[in-house]
């Protein structure tokens, strides 16, 4: 039952939102946030109007989405931030952002902070601790209250970055400085961040303070999501995942380019991506996945090299692979019907089995 209800109003608000999202994303400005949460209230379910808790869940949302790791922002960062996002749809419906920026502002601090401190922490002096354990769920991480708290975590942190690359076979100097340039990377991901972009981030926030399965597509999201639809896409005919800093081979497409060399494998961890025949590697450790996905990405035809690490029973094994990209079908997630012949009560009945691969 939950199913047939459920499905009508997904049906709707994809494509309304869709077509939404194409006539603003390219200049979504503080103007238009009240207009599309409002948009969300007309077709949810269960919301039909703004209120003090969905006010509180959106701030929520907003704190997890900018440091979801428990990291960076400090105890009373997140106060600051919740104090300051009171009335947060009074401020949007006036055509005021100001709350969200700041807490932007008050992140990109913190990571400045942070980027700083590595330098430090991994300098000269730097001595590698094996025995260095993390908590790797941040639902059980407490946040630091000062930044000697959040200093020692770090430290905790790092160590464990530096035992994840040493696993790659590369050497610990090169550890420590790729380290460095992953803080320096995200550093300026976030300082380069456009308005937009931060705006989309809070609209998303707000969709997901409704239900875990609301959300608000940024352009790129849009163009996955678009995919999809398509049920093709031009690349290596892989699906990817992200963890402990690692790119990871999930699933090889039939049919796809990483699936006719014949050298990769499920689990496979890809370590660098370098573009055509001769072009540089970059290292995509630690990078975000929809980056490295871009990277992998690219036209019928061309060429996309990979450095991969691969688990063995004894040494890790590397090695490198040249992939054409192609055209790749994704017929396996297609949505199905297969109709089944039952005896239900003495009656013959022909029973629809609906499959949908994603939801």
């Amino acid at each position: 039952m939950r199913m047939f209800l459920v499905l009508p109003f997904l049906l709707v608000s994809l494509s309304a939102g869709a077509q939404f999202q194409r006539q603003q994303m390219l200049d979504l400005s503080c103007v238009h946030v009240y207009p599309v949460q409002m948009k969300y209230l007309e077709k949810h379910v269960n919301f039909s109007r703004l209120s003090k808790n969905l006010e509180a869940r959106t701030a929520e949302q907003f704190i997890k989405r900018l440091d979801g790791s428990k990291l960076y922002l400090l105890d009373k960062d997140v106060k600051e931030i919740e104090k300051s996002m009171l009335g947060i749809f009074d401020k949007t419906r006036a055509k005021d952002c100001s709350a969200i920026e700041k807490a932007n502002a008050l992140f990109v601090k913190r990571l400045e902070e942070r980027v700083a401190y590595a330098k430090k922490f991994l300098g000269p002096k730097f001595k590698y601790d094996e025995k260095a354990k993390i908590q790797r769920d941040p639902q059980d991480r407490a946040r630091a209250k000062t930044l000697a708290e959040a200093n020692r975590a770090h430290e905790t942190y790092m160590q464990y970055q530096v035992a994840s690359y040493l696993a790659t076979d590369m050497k610990l100097e090169e550890a420590k400085q790729q380290i460095i340039r992953n803080y320096e990377r995200a550093l300026k991901r976030v300082q380069e961040q456009k308005k937009e972009d931060l705006l989309s981030g809070y609209i998303d926030s707000f969709a997901r303070a409704l239900d875990p399965h609301s959300s608000y597509l940024s352009a790129d999201a849009l163009e996955d999501f678009e995919i999809q639809m398509r049920l093709s896409l031009e690349g290596i005919g892989a699906t990817l995942s992200s963890q402990d800093g690692f790119t990871v081979i999930e699933q090889l497409i039939p049919g796809g380019a990483a699936d006719a060399s014949g050298k990769l494998k499920n689990k496979d961890r890809i370590i660098a991506v370098g573009q055509g025949k001769d072009g540089p590697f970059q290292n995509v450790i630690e990078m975000e996945l929809r980056d490295v996905v871009k990277l992998i990405r690219g036209p019928k035809g061309s060429e996309v090299r990979l450095k991969v690490l691969r688990k063995t029973a004894k040494d890790p094994q590397r090695f490198e692979v040249t992939l054409v990209r192609d055209k790749i079908k994704l017929e396996d997630e297609a949505a199905a019907i297969t109709y089944l012949d039952r005896d239900v009560g003495g009656q013959k009945l022909k029973i629809g089995l609906l499959n949908l691969p994603s939801f």
